[in-house]
């Protein structure tokens, strides 16, 4: 989907070059609504390309409007600060200057950005599929379209939106319950105040301390035991002095 707030802040030099490329671009649009206006895909191509050329902003009869001004022609509000790429600019150049009105300007370029091989024609996995029906996907991420065939009616595919709808708004038991328990654990602290909180924080973090201390002295004691052990079970007997054996005669 195209974000259509991109170039809101965007300023683009209106000079000659871009004034005559504007008009060609209106010029090529009236023809193609009047002879291909069954032909949408080149229609919504057409008019990405002038959006993308941002050309429109050199429309100064639309840009330099008062916002008061521009809301009585165009029925919306000015963005304050908008520079002249913006695309209200754009939609308000469409719906005065080809009787296209905002929403129909933006399914018919959606669905040549979504949809479309870049301005030449529909992806291969897309031209079985009528225009109505890729307006109905637009909304759908990619993996829940998988499922919907060509020869699904409008109807059919909007009871199987509806479906997806039901089923992201039901909550699976399990979660609910996961987070439910997760709640209870903490509700007793719910009502202590900052103060009382950093507190019993410091009291665990000296018992904490203390604990180490403790496990680190027994350490201490107990290799100490030990090794006095293996002293003793290891040192050698003392030798008194030896008697003088009596010769043998």
């Amino acid at each position: 989907m195209i974000d259509f707030n991109s170039k809101k802040f965007s300023f683009i030099p209106s000079t000659k070059d871009k004034k005559e490329a504007c008009a060609a671009y209106e010029n090529d649009l009236r023809r193609k609504l009047e002879r291909e206006k069954d032909d949408k895909f080149f229609i919504g191509a057409k008019l990405l390309d002038f959006y993308h050329s941002q050309t429109y902003a050199a429309a100064e009869d639309i840009v330099k409007l008062s916002p008061l001004e521009f809301k009585e022609r165009f029925g919306s509000d000015k963005l304050l600060g908008a520079g002249n790429g913006w695309s209200g600019y754009f939609f308000a150049f469409c719906l005065d200057r080809l009787n296209l009105d905002r929403s129909t300007v933006s399914r018919l370029m959606n669905v040549v950005d979504e949809f479309g091989d870049g301005f030449r024609a529909y992806k291969d996995e897309w031209k079985k599929f009528s225009w109505s029906q890729l307006v109905e996907l637009l909304p759908l991420l990619p993996f829940d379209r998988k499922p919907i065939q060509p020869d699904w009616s409008i109807k059919k595919i909007r009871d199987y939106k509806k479906s997806l709808k039901a089923k992201k708004a039901t909550p699976e038991l399990p979660i609910a319950e996961e987070e439910d328990e997760s709640k209870n654990k903490y509700v007793r602290f719910e009502k202590w105040t900052r103060p009382q909180l950093c507190k019993k924080i410091v009291e665990l973090e000296e018992e904490l301390a203390n604990a180490c201390e403790q496990i680190e002295e027994y350490k201490a004691k107990e290799k100490k035991a030990i090794e006095e052990q293996a002293a003793e079970a290891f040192s050698l007997p003392k030798i008194g002095k030896s008697k003088k054996l009596k010769a043998i005669v």
